[in-house]
């Protein structure tokens, strides 16, 4: 079987697209993939790495643009569809899946206009305006939330299966958590993270948290920045009167690379309400603190972080509303409630779907055979 996956941009894109490859590969380690994306995309350099082939197209965004970048847009775009139908001609693919992001555009509807069975994998509670758009014309999507139904033509053929997970992420044990990162057991720690660009309104307010928690022993932090505010929240911590260096329960690093012991290990996690994030949380039953990102197309943080939140799994602080003294003080009151953090656990655990990436393997596979 030959498989062409699409999808870019970011990582909650990108991420889900690797973990349907590895659901694929488990099942049939003969299957031929290849993935289009971006030259400048963070897939250019992901795939790869992944022993991946990679081939880079066109695209272009329309959303929030002026006229002219609009155009430009279009422009990228439709060379972006010439240079997928001869992609899909050179590789003849049996099935070509789309995972979001602009560039899955134009890969789709190549697709679409070659004959080729084309399925979408929506992260979103709000999908997103590609997803939407393709929807009815493509032969099934993979929406994460039943949310999203909501959101998406009548005449488009769904299937409810969840955001895929890395496989680690479910199997790891806390206590494996704890020795990989080189934290204490014994203590509470809150892993809050920004992704992988980061967030100021976030770097603001957790220096505020980690000044007070220098002088205050009730809990351990693990705070990734993001790379772009690294040095930011570095420099700010050393006016508040913080050395990180002398202070063992708190840690600040750009990025986490063993997320999944950061998981593991957490009391409670804090960060974006991207759906990536959402269904991890969800799918290890991890208490937390959610501020989605106010400049998100469609708003759809808000979406994510508001169905957690209606299930019980999350507190969330809305962007606008977040400052460092009131982090500190919902971080305190929710470590304070044993129970409470233990019912939030369940809840969150109770939306979701681990198995979503062999959910969605398998429905490709069915879409070949038929």
């Amino acid at each position: 079987m030959r498989v062409l996956v699409s999808g870019g941009g970011t990582g909650g894109h990108i991420y889900p697209a690797l973990a349907i490859v590895d659901a694929l590969r488990e099942v049939d380690s003969s299957i031929e993939v290849l993935y289009a994306g971006t030259a400048d995309g963070l897939e250019a350099r992901l795939v790869p790495e992944r022993g991946i082939r990679f081939e880079a197209i066109e695209s272009g965004g329309l959303i929030r643009l002026s006229l002219w970048r609009k155009v430009a847009g279009v422009v990228r775009a439709a060379r972006g569809v010439l240079q997928a139908c001869r992609l899909i001609g050179a590789f003849r693919p049996d099935v070509v899946v789309g995972t979001g992001g602009f560039v899955s555009g134009p890969v789709l509807l190549a697709a679409i206009l070659r004959g080729v069975p084309t399925l979408i994998q929506e992260q979103n509670a709000f999908p997103g305006s590609t997803n939407r758009w393709l929807a009815p014309f493509v032969d099934l999507v993979c929406l994460a939330f039943d949310e999203g139904r909501r959101y998406i033509s009548p005449r488009a053929s769904c299937l409810v299966t969840g955001n895929p997970v890395r496989r680690e992420l479910v199997q790891l044990s806390p206590e494996a958590g704890f020795a990989r990162l080189g934290f204490q057991p014994d203590l509470p720690l809150v892993y809050a993270t920004a992704g992988s660009r980061g967030a100021a309104s976030l770097t603001a307010a957790m220096a505020e948290v980690a000044a007070r928690l220098a002088a205050d022993t009730r809990f351990q932090l693990l705070w990734a920045t993001g790379q772009r505010y690294h040095p930011e929240a570095v420099e700010r911590l050393k006016q508040l009167g913080v050395d990180t260096e002398q202070t063992s329960h708190i840690r600040v690093v750009p990025f986490v690379s063993d997320a999944p012991a950061a998981f593991a290990a957490c009391s409670l996690a804090i960060g974006r309400s991207g759906a990536s994030t959402v269904s991890e949380l969800a799918a290890v039953g991890r208490p937390s603190i959610l501020v989605p990102s106010s400049h998100t197309t469609h708003n759809h943080q808000e979406y994510n972080a508001r169905l957690l939140e209606r299930a019980g799994g999350a507190v969330v602080i809305p962007d606008a509303g977040l400052t460092g003294d009131r982090l500190w003080r919902t971080i305190l009151e929710l470590l304070a409630d044993e129970q409470g953090l233990r019912d939030m656990a369940d809840r969150a655990r109770a939306m979701g779907r681990p198995n979503a990436a062999s959910e969605i393997a398998q429905a490709i596979r069915g879409l070949v055979r038929r």
